[in-house]
Parts: C-alpha cells; structure tokens; sequence
C-alpha cells in the first residue's frame, strides 16, 4: 500500500511540485478559474482524450462547469503530477 502523501519525506524541489500540484487540482474541483489564471502559463496546451486546447478554453471549461473535476488526495512516492513540461 502506498505510503500516504503527508507521512512522506520529499525533497524541497519535490514537496514544492507537490504541493502545486494539490493546490492546482483544488482550485479545478472548486471550479476556481480566476484562481487558476496566474498559475497557468497563458501558452499551454491542454490535452484531453479529444484532442487539446490553450488556456483560455481550458479555464472557460472550467469556470462554465463544463469538466467534473472531484478532489484528489495524492498518494504514493513518485511525484503526483498530472502534466508534462516541455521546452522549446
């Protein structure tokens, strides 16, 4: 069984993702688009099941209540992140 997310040791660097990542999926589940702006990069990209948007759709969808978005409590060692950095 995976060791819960507030009994683990992280790294400074970790526990900083981590806890973005929390507040990032919180913000989603309370459909808090206005809350979300600054920490959205205005150029990302989205990538749904039915292909991908920027931003500004992503936090339409999610200020209009149109994803369902339930509350996530991380578990497990490897760190909890639901996207992928790419550069240029």
């Amino acid at each position: 069984m995976p060791t819960p997310y507030a009994e683990q040791t992280w790294s400074a660097a970790e526990k900083e993702l981590v806890d973005l990542q929390q507040n990032i999926w919180d913000l989603m589940a309370a459909k808090d688009a206005d809350a979300l702006r600054p920490i959205f990069h205005p150029e990302a990209m989205f990538v749904h099941m039915g292909g991908y948007w920027g931003t500004e759709q992503e936090l339409r969808a999610i200020g209009d209540e149109m994803k369902h978005i339930k509350g996530v409590v991380q578990e497990g060692r490897d760190l909890p992140c639901g996207c992928k950095v790419c550069g240029r």
